[in-house]
């Protein structure tokens, strides 16, 4: 288990693992979660965070107006 639990990374491939082995294993969520070495808070943490692509925009722009993107943490937006 440890081997298939270190290549698993995102919470939603985390879940799919942990359904997978309860759907063929027939194990509990909670075991599968203790088996597979995972935090079941941290794959049961759902997003409730808006889309800031518009306060991303005036950002670009705003530096565009100042001389360009000096700064590139702001290029990959």
């Amino acid at each position: 288990m440890s081997e298939f639990s270190a290549n698993v990374v995102t919470p939603t491939t985390k879940r799919e693992a942990v359904t997978h082995l309860c759907s063929e294993r027939g194990v509990s969520e909670r075991r599968a979660f203790k088996a597979l070495q995972f935090d079941r808070s941290s794959v049961r943490y759902k997003s409730i965070r808006g889309d800031d692509a518009d306060i991303h925009e005036a950002m670009r722009r705003l530096l565009m107006s100042v001389g360009g993107l000096a700064i590139g943490v702001f290029t990959s937006w």
